[in-house]
């Protein structure tokens, strides 16, 4: 409930600045693992056990994945290397390499997102409207990225195009998931010491927590944004029972969405506006 309440100030109060989510996000984030840590730490466990692993399982995994862990730290200098390169080339230059200027907007959004570009909505539009496309394309890409196979993080391309044609698509894509594949890489490397020791098991339930809050930010913030008249709050509810009751896929709940837009604005159905 603190991040979501967290991520709504954010992104709505005029006097905090768009740019300012990009650190506030991975800050709550910290915040929820060292309280979760916190807990484990007092013995205190409302929030489930915290378990040790055996050193033998450990060494079992590692073994399996193959991925040493001095791998895993030049992968991290590797990662670091490029955020700050891109930030300090786009500061020098602003404006002069648009294509590079998407590169490391997402990149550093990239960089943040846990567990789904969902929690990071608010961000992305916050920073990428107008800044490379207006509030209509963002909420069409959008719609247009869940109707179609693939991870959400497949509406990076969008806003690359709309903003730069195909090489902007290109940089937008490679900024958005390249953080995933190091950050994995990384965590592989980590992952069959870490996975079951107490206090990360810990940090890990906060973290989660904290990005459940994000999403559900994320469902308020595309509430404001996206449902302005009656109709569209009916549409809403319908589209949210055909997925969640009847567990209809997205694509034809989007499109059934469609056709029903164009009924109710061509018969003039509830279309008193929410004022």
């Amino acid at each position: 409930l603190s991040s979501m309440a967290g991520a709504i100030l954010v992104n709505g109060d005029l006097n905090i600045k768009s740019t300012d989510s990009q650190f506030v996000y991975p800050i709550m984030l910290a915040i929820g693992g060292f309280l979760t840590l916190i807990d484990a730490t007092l013995n205190r466990t409302p929030l489930g056990s915290y378990s040790i692993a055996s050193s033998r399982r450990a060494h079992r995994v590692s073994g399996r994945i193959g991925i040493p862990l001095i791998a895993g730290a030049m992968i991290f200098q590797l990662w670091l290397i490029i955020l700050l390169a891109a930030m300090l080339v786009d500061a020098l230059f602003p404006g002069q390499m648009p294509n590079l200027e998407l590169f490391q907007s997402f990149f550093r959004i990239g960089s943040v997102i846990f567990g789904g570009g969902e929690d990071v909505l608010a961000m992305m539009k916050t920073q990428m409207v107008p800044k490379f496309l207006t509030r209509e394309q963002f909420f069409q890409g959008l719609g247009l990225s869940q109707a179609l196979p693939g991870p959400i993080f497949n509406f990076s391309a969008f806003i690359g195009a709309v903003y730069q044609d195909i090489p902007g698509a290109i940089c937008a894509s490679l900024g958005l998931f390249l953080p995933s594949y190091l950050f994995m890489l990384i965590g592989m490397s980590l992952w069959a010491r870490l996975r079951m020791v107490y206090w990360f098991k810990a940090i890990l339930k906060g973290v989660n927590a904290v990005a459940i809050g994000f999403i559900g930010a994320a469902c308020i913030f595309l509430w404001e944004s996206s449902v302005h008249k009656a109709a569209d709050a009916i549409i809403c509810v319908i589209s949210l029972g055909l997925c969640g009751i009847y567990n209809i896929s997205a694509p034809i709940v989007i499109l059934l969405a469609a056709v029903l837009g164009v009924i109710f604005e061509k018969a003039q159905w509830a279309q008193v506006p929410y004022n």
